[in-house]
């Protein structure tokens, strides 16, 4: 009578297509289960299938993952919940008398069993053999049995379920008061499927009927503190190892970078930039970098040497015309720049030069091999492999600091990205500004220190809070420790660029030529442009290059400048009011062209039971189906 009850609701829960869509239920289920020493469990599941469609066969998925929220305190201390994750393993799979094939996805094995060739009908029964091998829990204090025997991903009901755990190891004599049998659909920590199991010394056993789809059974049960044996750990000894090595090389580098020796810049006040160098190269100097800016201030040096004129159109808008040619000697990032400007004509407006970004490259690679052999501005000091071997070894601290990053890799991803934002990223931001520490106002330097300590602080609650969760083997002072050396020599790490005494002897000068023009009295700049009536627009392209060009202007709103032979403008020229607009649209006008004519090619090629237990959780279980 209960089989005709169970086959009678098998046909009205097929008729109403759940989710049994597959065609086939399991008559009977018998799950043997022997547990070893070493919590490795070796699994028998025989499983007699009835299948009232053609199917080539059936599958299991067994999750190898899962996490479960645990009590990680000392008995007898306050409790305290933290949630633990878990990657297992899965061996010594095999099927008798069917094919099969067993492979990794998604963090579970999938054991498919059938042939593509053959469909089966009627009853079949499949015995299924496989090894769960259980990694180590990571509680000091006690052992956990938390194993499903059934998971919840069974899409097809079970008319008879039975199963029997024997552990080769007796259990203790307070396992049937501390033993709980969740059972239900997944994530629920009750018992309505009311399994009433058989205990013994050696072996928890039960059988029940009749159980829907989706529905798991899971044993759990805290066992003392050396119940397994043997257990697969993961040890502290490569942490420790590269934890020292770490805090060796941060010390090491830090000594190195406090004792690295500078070639001293004393600033000389001048009021005109060194013989013999253009505004570009000045540019260069200052943060030894070819940038847009440096090919831009070119346009109105070029106009201060005579070889270019500029028409302002209107508002903002220039139209440049070649003069004269430059000379066979002139350096090639000139001849460069100035091949860009006429590629065409020997007219252009500067807001229609575009898909010229090659060009733009080939001119700052020109001006950058300027700065070659004596000319050379910074050489680097071998201190930098000490500081690259810092980052492998840290990374290498945290990647073994976490236990489970030897079954997860996400967890691997987790402990060293963020470890890597404030240290990596902070590393080689002050390598890539050290060159330009000399013209950045010390209050910015103290701020960005600021933020990226801020930084380093949030990642390090981040890390104690959130990784250290999963396990960790350095302690919150440890991790402090590592964070504050690493962060310090990180900080000292631009000492390790070197300026050339070249450099030091320019810096000390543009620095002085640099503070000339912000500063200069009224009285100096009236001489000096009585003494040469252009000296007002031969400075200009300096002042684009070092940011001043607008406070150029301002020093000139009382003095009397010529409007320059190069410059032609529709709006009518009236000296203290114009002469700002003419700095501005110069300024605004060629910097624009510049990187308009670069990025528009780039752009256009570019994107009870101790807390933690459910139906469905801990290790085993999984679902089926058929195909």
């Amino acid at each position: 009578m209960r089989r005709i009850y169970f086959l009678l609701v098998l046909l009205i829960v097929s008729l109403t297509a759940n989710a049994n869509s597959g065609g086939f239920y399991y008559s009977n289920y018998k799950v043997d289960a022997f547990v070893h020493r070493n919590n490795a469990v070796d699994v028998t599941e025989t499983m007699t299938v009835v299948f009232q469609q053609s199917r080539h066969g059936i599958y299991r998925t067994i999750p190898c993952e899962f996490s479960v929220v645990r009590n990680v305190a000392a008995d007898g201390q306050e409790e305290q919940k933290q949630e633990m994750q878990y990657y297992n393993k899965v061996s010594r799979v095999s099927v008798e008398g069917f094919p099969y094939e067993a492979y990794e996805e998604s963090g579970s094995i999938v054991i498919k069993i059938g042939s593509p060739d053959f469909t089966v009908l009627g009853e079949k029964t499949y015995v299924l053999h496989y090894t769960y091998e259980y990694a180590d829990d990571r509680i000091p204090h006690r052992d956990y049995l938390l194993h499903s025997v059934l998971g919840a991903d069974m899409n097809a009901p079970i008319e008879h379920f039975e199963f029997d755990m024997e552990f080769e190891k007796p259990l203790p004599a307070t396992i049937a008061d501390n033993l709980y049998i969740y059972s239900g659909g997944w994530g629920t920590d009750g018992r309505s499927l009311n399994v009433n199991p058989t205990i013994t010394a050696n072996a928890i056993s039960a059988s029940l009927d009749s159980i829907p789809e989706n529905m798991a059974v899971t044993l759990a049960a805290t066992l003392p503190e050396g119940y397994y044996e043997g257990v697969e750990t993961i040890t502290s000894d490569r942490c420790y190892m590269f934890l020292a090595i770490t805090i060796a090389l941060a010390l090491l580098l830090i000594v190195i970078e406090l004792t690295t020796r500078h070639p001293q810049v004393v600033k000389t006040i001048e009021f005109y930039p060194p013989e013999g160098i253009s505004s570009a190269e000045v540019g260069t100097i200052i943060d030894d970098s070819a940038d847009d800016i440096d090919i831009a201030s070119l346009i109105p040096w070029f106009a201060s040497k005579g070889y270019i004129a500029i028409n302002e159109v209107k508002k903002n808008v220039l139209e440049v015309t070649r003069l004269r040619d430059l000379p066979d000697d002139a350096p090639d990032y000139q001849k460069s720049t100035m091949k860009m400007l006429f590629h065409r004509d020997d007219t252009v407006r500067l807001d229609k030069l575009k898909d010229l970004g090659t060009q733009v490259q080939k001119s700052k690679m020109h001006l950058a091999r300027v700065f070659t052999g004596e000319q050379k501005l910074v050489r680097h000091h071998w201190g930098l492999i000490l500081l690259f071997l810092l980052m492998c070894s840290s990374v290498l601290t945290f990647w073994f600091s976490t236990p489970t990053t030897r079954y997860n890799s996400t967890m691997f991803f987790a402990s060293t990205v963020i470890w890597a934002i404030p240290f990596f990223f902070g590393v080689m931001w002050r390598l890539i500004i050290k060159s330009r520490e000399l013209i950045t106002s010390r209050a910015s330097i103290y701020f960005g220190c600021v933020i990226r300590l801020a930084l380093v602080v949030g990642v390090y609650f981040v890390w104690i809070n959130e990784i250290s969760d999963y396990g960790n083997f350095l302690s919150k002072e440890i991790v402090a420790l590592l964070f504050g050396l690493c962060f310090i020599a990180g900080e000292l790490s631009g000492r390790l660029i070197i300026d050339t005494d070249y450099r030091a002897d320019m810096m000390g000068r543009l620095l002085g030529f640099r503070e000339f023009i912000k500063t200069a009295e009224k009285d100096r700049l009236e001489s000096l442009q009585s003494d040469d009536p252009e000296y007002f627009y031969k400075v200009l392209p300096f002042a684009l290059v070092f940011g001043l060009s607008d406070k150029w202007a301002d020093q000139f709103k009382d003095i009397t400048v010529q409007q320059p032979d190069w410059y032609t403008t529709s709006v009518g020229y009236h000296n203290a009011m114009n002469l700002s607009h003419l700095t501005h649209s110069l300024a605004s006008a060629s910097s624009n062209a510049i990187t308009v004519a670069q990025h528009s090619t780039q752009t256009a090629s570019h994107g009870s039971f101790g807390g933690g237990g459910f139906a469905g959780g801990g290790g085993g279980g999984g679902g089926g189906g058929s195909w």
